[in-house]
């Protein structure tokens, strides 16, 4: 995989609507990549249950294994995989200490008034209190020893 041109854009196809990629059938998920930048597009039901048979998305042990096993950042979302404000924290910090590159957070300035997604939201100052956490977390497990 490594013998093509730095400068060369490549799009793999990662799945199509019926969840098994062929060239007759629409596909749902892209790998696009272009010298080092790497981007994943549209990642449907056909990529996502494709993931599944392999790694539980919400599982933490996913991110070590997706980290082992590709070149790309790994996003973690403990807001999701937990669905409970109070357990986002700790799991945002455990996906960063297992190596996630980035985590996706659910915010809202008064989460039991949003409209969706409300139990799994972090106030607007426990985000910018999460996120600096995080960042000095990162920076501790990513500095030179």
């Amino acid at each position: 995989m490594d013998n093509h041109q730095p400068d060369s854009l490549r799009l793999t196809v990662l799945g199509c609507s019926t969840a098994a990629p062929h060239t007759a059938s629409p596909a749902a998920g892209f790998l696009v990549e272009y010298g080092s930048t790497a981007l994943m597009l549209d990642a449907g039901q056909g990529t996502i249950r494709r993931l599944e048979r392999v790694l539980d998305p919400h599982d933490l042990s996913a991110v070590v294994m997706i980290k082992h096993h590709t070149h790309l950042p790994v996003v973690a979302d403990p807001s999701h995989g937990v669905g409970i404000s109070w357990a986002v924290a700790p799991l945002a910090r455990a996906s960063v200490a297992a190596g996630a590159d980035s985590v996706m957070l659910e915010t809202h300035p008064d989460p039991e008034r949003a409209l969706s997604d409300g139990q799994q939201s972090l106030k607007l100052d426990e985000y910018q209190k999460l996120a600096h956490e995080l960042g000095a977390l990162h920076a501790f497990l990513h500095a030179p020893r």
